[in-house]
């Protein structure tokens, strides 16, 4: 069952129509008929699983996705083919676009503007206020003293979604099954 419909009430941004959308049935903190932010179509917010939603006069456009349990809200703005997902939450005037990914419990608020093909992760804390915008981040600006001056707390990795890969086996594991017995009754086990 969808939880959410697109109403009739649209607005024109940066030459897309958005759509204005309204709960269908009550879920996590969102009540049946409650108007959430604007999106520009079904793609762009998950309809069945997860919790997500966007919120007030924020906006999900362009291929960008929200799911999960993610949260958009405030006057935040995610697009291009970024994707926010987990229980990560874009709030304030904040911005996530290009091929960003926001996940995990990483929040992004304030000012803050989030661009690249970047995987921001952890429990991650973005901020920003009116005087500086964070636009670029790379692998040498990581840790928390770097970015406590550039309005970044918190605890977080950045990893270039690009430069993933795969996990090399160092050693091969050896795996036993053994049976043990707990207040009479017997359980199987796997151990290394």
């Amino acid at each position: 069952m969808s939880k959410y419909i697109l109403t009739d009430v649209s607005i024109e941004f940066m030459g897309k129509k958005l759509f204005q959308i309204k709960a269908t049935q009550s879920f996590w903190n969102v009540k049946e008929g409650e108007l959430g932010g604007y999106i520009e179509s079904e793609k762009n917010l998950a309809q069945v699983y997860g919790d997500a939603w966007v919120y007030g006069d924020a906006l999900v456009y362009g291929d960008a996705l929200v799911y999960g349990d993610a949260w958009v809200y405030g006057d935040a703005s995610v697009y291009g083919d970024a994707r926010v997902y987990g229980n990560a939450r874009v709030s304030g005037d904040a911005s996530v676009s290009g091929d960003a990914r926001v996940y995990g419990d990483a929040q992004v608020y304030g000012d803050a503007w989030v661009s690249a093909k970047k995987a921001f992760t952890k429990w991650w804390f973005i901020g920003g206020d009116d005087t500086e915008r964070i636009t670029k981040l790379s692998h040498e600006q990581v840790g928390n003293t770097y970015w406590e001056s550039n309005y970044v707390l918190g605890d977080y990795e950045i990893n270039d979604i690009e430069d993933e890969k795969p996990i090399e086996v160092v050693e091969e594991l050896t795996w036993k099954e053994v049976t043990v017995t707990i207040d009479g009754k017997e359980y199987k086990a796997v151990i290394q």
